[in-house]
């Protein structure tokens, strides 16, 4: 099944103890890039976060936000580092002094909010009462993530079957016109013997000219091409990898460019165009597959 990694996933839990909202944004990427952002209270789980997003989503430029707020008796009591909160007011006073900035209030609320100086003492055995919901509500929003990934792959599918079917229908025109194109180059070339104005042994001529037609033939290409067009439409159906989807696209473009080269006839070589057109497509949409 071909999936986006592109997605999105929300899940909002309002209970008795705590109300929590996880939220899940997925982009393309290369690798698993993870971004995790949660309270404080939570850093120590970051890590099982991270390997669960991994292994549950594989790849993408994932970014996890998490809120917290606790209703408990034991809400989490919050503290003020006086001498950290001092040293940063002292120095934004001394730095708005320099650019004339002189009210107190504006630059105390500025040090109030910087990093460290409001200090979260709720308890460890506070944190970890918690964490099972939690850990709950991430799980269920990574499940609706991944349906959003499925929905978009089903998109993504349809688009790129319609631009391999696309290139199928022209490499079929192809075929058709390329006994035409072979009789072009033969007469092309006997109307340059005729203008030397000498007779030519008519056995070598055929000689030649069956030798100058092997360059120029592209049987072994559309052969492959063929085969290439009906690899990826079986991927498609199956499990669709944005990886192996990649790499037959970049054996396409092999095959469709060598054609290409050896058309050397105006009508072909704009069916080459379209293909190309095709295929540029195609390698744009297999980046966002899973």
């Amino acid at each position: 099944m071909v999936k986006s990694m592109t997605g999105y996933g929300k899940v909002l839990s309002d209970t008795e103890e705590a109300r929590i909202s996880v939220e899940v944004k997925s982009l393309n990427s290369k690798f698993a890039d993870v971004s995790v952002k949660i309270p404080r209270m939570f850093n120590d789980k970051e890590l099982e976060i991270r390997n669960l997003i991994s292994t549950e989503l594989q790849r993408g430029k994932i970014v996890l936000m998490l809120d917290f707020q606790s209703k408990g008796e034991n809400n989490p009591s919050v503290s003020i580092d006086r001498n950290l909160l001092s040293q940063y007011f002292n120095d934004l006073k001394g730095a708005g002094s320099e650019l004339g900035i002189t009210s107190d209030n504006e630059l105390f609320r500025y040090a109030l909010g910087m990093n460290g100086v409001m200090l979260n003492e709720s308890k460890e055995e506070d944190n970890d009462k918690y964490w099972p919901l939690i850990l709950k509500c991430i799980k269920e929003t990574i499940v609706k993530i991944d349906g959003f990934r499925r929905d978009e792959g089903e998109n993504l599918k349809s688009a790129l079957q319609t631009y391999v079917n696309s290139i199928a229908t022209n490499l079929d025109k192809v075929k058709t016109i390329d006994p035409e194109r072979k009789e072009h180059v033969r007469n092309k070339l006997q109307d340059q013997l005729n203008t030397l104005k000498q007779e030519v042994n008519q056995d070598r001529f055929e000689q030649e000219l069956i030798y100058y037609l092997e360059k120029l033939d592209i049987a072994e290409e559309i052969i492959r091409l063929t085969s290439h067009l009906e690899y990826i439409t079986k991927e498609l159906n199956g499990d669709g990898s944005g990886k192996k989807l990649g790499f037959i696209a970049q054996e396409m473009g092999r095959e469709i460019n060598t054609i290409g080269s050896k058309a050397n006839f105006a009508s072909m070589q704009q069916l080459v165009v379209q293909m190309k057109e095709d295929l540029e497509k195609i390698k744009e949409q297999v980046l966002n597959v899973l």
